[in-house]
């Protein structure tokens, strides 16, 4: 949410279920 790359961490991090939270 801070920055493209945390959120890059995040969505590999998360699963696949989590994956739509990426869009935010």
């Amino acid at each position: 949410m801070r920055s493209a790359k945390p959120l890059k961490q995040l969505k590999l991090s998360v699963p696949a279920q989590e994956a739509p939270v990426s869009n935010f």
